[in-house]
């Protein structure tokens, strides 16, 4: 049975936003939780948690349009603190915007006036949600980075998959030979790590007999 391509898109979209809509779910309802029990509002109001959760809907399409662009790729090269601060950032301005355009419409909906709705705008709340966001976004971007390092649903395998029985090295022994292994195909031509003959060919493949299982 063949789909319209049209839910076929929608269904791609939906999943490649859903980590980044579910982490900020999470995250929204505990800073949510954690505020109501520091104020000793015990009571914990379903219409809150559920405004949290479309705000990681928010989120999420945020996150999905600046995917989306050119220039967010533009430190992938970089050290990884480089490349991951610089993701944070460039996602924290365009949620930035998004939420901006939210709250214009919610105004525009209920009737209230420009004026009106300047004069009641809250900039501390606002910048308070601001600096949580980018607290996320370093979270969510180191993990998507450090995936994308070990290979698509590598972090995954690490975390609650494989067994270190199952490998000729520990955990911690494999992530060293990772990074080994990048520094040595960084350094060398890919000739000389094909060639048989040399020395980076036998350190490449000591490398590779370390990471496979036993």
């Amino acid at each position: 049975m063949k789909w319209p391509r049209a839910l076929v898109w929608l269904g791609h979209e939906f999943l490649e936003m859903l980590p980044a809509v579910v982490f900020f779910a999470v995250g929204f309802n505990l800073i949510l939780t954690t505020t109501n029990l520091i104020l000793k509002d015990y009571a914990l109001q379903i219409g809150n948690m559920l405004l949290a959760t479309t705000a990681a809907l928010v989120v999420g399409k945020a996150v999905l349009v600046a995917n989306a662009t050119p220039f967010l790729k533009r430190y992938d090269t970089a050290p990884l603190a480089w490349s991951i601060l610089y993701k944070a950032a460039v996602y924290c301005i365009f949620v930035f915007f998004a939420r901006l355009i939210e709250t214009g419409v919610e105004d525009w909906i209920r009737g209230k006036p420009f004026s009106e709705a300047v004069a009641n705008f809250s900039w501390h709340r606002f910048s308070a949600i601001q600096i949580w966001l980018f607290v996320l976004f370093l979270i969510y971007v180191m993990f998507s980075e450090l995936n994308q390092f070990l290979g698509e649903g590598g972090l995954y395998r690490l975390l609650f998959d494989q067994r270190s029985a199952e490998l000729h090295v520990g955990r911690r022994e494999r992530a060293q030979t990772l990074m080994q292994l990048s520094r040595l195909t960084a350094a060398h031509a890919q000739e000389e790590l094909a060639d048989g003959a040399s020395p980076t060919h036998a350190e490449l493949m000591q490398l590779l007999r370390r990471l496979s299982k036993g």
